[in-house]
């Protein structure tokens, strides 16, 4: 204590947290009276000792202990963050989005017109920890007769695996879509508007990754140059597992032969 003999007559600054009970006070009640105005009985003393410093200590008191008001358990900061997150996705994220939010929006989108002939996709699967997991290019094949169509697709993954499907689409006077297809567990439903595509299906995964159903949301946007900009969320029990980003853009011959 050689820094309290440097210093006589200090008070030490953490003395604040002795407090003396008395009056049938405990050292969880606030004291009826406080005793950190009143110099202890060496204050003349030109110098505090160890001795005399500890046994003043706890005669000094404290305010009452008190939770602070903004003071929440840490589940119920847990839940109020999950909500906050839960309501982001529903009313502002990638999920909020609506048709009829694009149907002012150029250059025209219209299934029959862009997704109609050869195309070629290029793009890439990220998966529920935001990290790419797979690449791939595609090769479609569609054709309309009136407001119907078969669309034939074969993706071509990195590690040289294949992949193929067939959708049968349905474009109503309404802009309203109608899509099958063998993976698709029930119809898929959709509406074109402006700018851009929405379809909505719910999608069975091959038993080999588990036969799992997701449910699926597919954008599509049309580009000035008309390629058509994709972006896919797939959820299960409203939890995102996998995203897809690609490109879809008329086809030129020789693409299609790099490709296959």
């Amino acid at each position: 204590m050689a820094w309290i003999k440097k210093y006589p007559g200090f008070v030490h600054p953490f003395g604040a947290l002795g407090r003396k009970p008395g009056n049938g006070q405990t050292n969880k009640d606030p004291p009826s009276t406080c005793h950190l105005n009143q110099p202890p009985p060496y204050a003349n003393a030109s110098l505090l000792s160890e001795g005399a410093f500890r046994e003043w200590v706890p005669h000094i008191c404290l305010p009452p202990i008190t939770t602070p008001p903004c003071s929440k358990p840490s589940h119920v900061w847990e839940g109020i963050v999950i909500a906050l997150n839960w309501a982001w996705t529903r009313y502002a994220g990638f999920l909020a989005q609506a048709p009829e939010g694009y149907a002012e929006d150029g250059p025209v989108f219209d299934i029959r017109t862009h997704l109609n002939g050869p195309i070629i996709c290029e793009g890439v699967i990220y998966g529920p920890t935001g990290r790419v997991s797979s690449r791939f290019v595609g090769e479609f094949d569609c054709h309309w007769d009136g407001n119907r169509s078969t669309m034939q697709e074969v993706f071509h993954y990195d590690d040289g695996s294949q992949q193929t499907r067939a959708w049968d689409l349905t474009l109503r006077g309404d802009g309203e879509i109608r899509a099958l297809a063998d993976d698709v567990v029930g119809e898929g439903t959709g509406r074109q508007a402006g700018g851009a595509v929405q379809l909505k299906y719910r999608f069975r995964l091959p038993e080999k990754s588990g036969g799992h159903v997701l449910n699926t949301v597919d954008w599509m946007y049309l580009a000035p140059n008309r390629t058509i900009v994709n972006r896919s969320q797939f959820r299960k029990y409203g939890v995102k597992v996998a995203e897809l980003v690609a490109t879809m853009r008329p086809a030129r011959a020789e693409e299609l032969k790099e490709a296959a």
